[in-house]
């Protein structure tokens, strides 16, 4: 007996949904895999540069994701500045770093996210994707980058203090305000010329003055902000 025309358009059906099936089941596997590893590496080869900022809060450096991404035991209850300036990462790296800050963020324990136009651009999608309770973007706006606290300076001396601290400056030394140049400078130009003929002229051009030392806007700003933020949880 010649089997219903509907049972055999079913059979039909049925093998041709099995054999896309086996298609794309490697290929979802595949995905969930690669991403499993991008999680296993972030968690077991987590080496970011880190600092104590004092008062409860802590500074991590991320140079390429998702190496860095700081273990959960050294930012779990606790405030954070998060830099990612000049980072590396693709796409799939940032979508864990992006998991990974909806996770910390939170009211109590805040992250402050340093980036800038240097930061990947998978990064930066991730930042303005990750809106949410507890989470702050802080630096210096220009194209791709837009901060929800914006910074006002230099491209180039904001690289010149990022650079200190991978040098060996201290945190302390990169936010810390230097007003005794400031005042030096303010004198020096209120100071009359002295008149010269050209036989007082040196014979050569004095040395040029060593440079100020530098000052990370970004990360003061950043700083400034979670202190302030501590001090209306502690008076409250």
């Amino acid at each position: 007996m010649k089997p219903h025309v509907g049972q055999a358009i079913g059979a039909d059906n049925s093998r041709r949904a099995q054999k896309s099936s086996g298609v794309r089941a490697p290929r979802l596997h595949q995905a969930v895999a690669g991403l499993l590893s991008l999680i296993a590496v972030s968690l077991c080869v987590a080496a970011p540069l880190q600092r104590n900022l004092g008062d409860g809060l802590v500074y991590f450096r991320i140079h390429a994701l998702p190496a860095d991404l700081p273990a959960d035991a050294a930012i779990v209850k606790h405030a954070a500045v998060i830099d990612v300036r000049y980072a590396t990462g693709e796409t799939d790296a940032a979508a864990v770093f992006g998991s990974w800050l909806r996770f910390h963020a939170s009211r109590q324990d805040p992250l402050f996210i340093l980036a800038n136009t240097g930061t990947a651009p998978a990064i930066l999608a991730v930042l303005r994707e990750s809106k949410g309770s507890g989470l702050l973007t802080v630096g210096l706006a220009g194209h791709r980058f837009s901060p929800e606290i914006p910074v006002e300076g230099s491209a180039t001396e904001e690289k010149r203090a990022y650079q200190a601290l991978d040098d060996g400056a201290t945190v302390a030394s990169l936010i810390a305000d230097h007003p005794e140049k400031q005042r030096n400078d303010e004198a020096s130009l209120a100071k009359p010329a002295p008149s010269s003929t050209a036989d007082d002229l040196p014979a050569s051009e004095p040395a040029a003055p060593n440079p100020a030392p530098p000052v990370d806007l970004s990360l003061q700003r950043a700083v400034q902000l979670l202190r302030g933020l501590k001090a209306l949880k502690t008076t409250a």
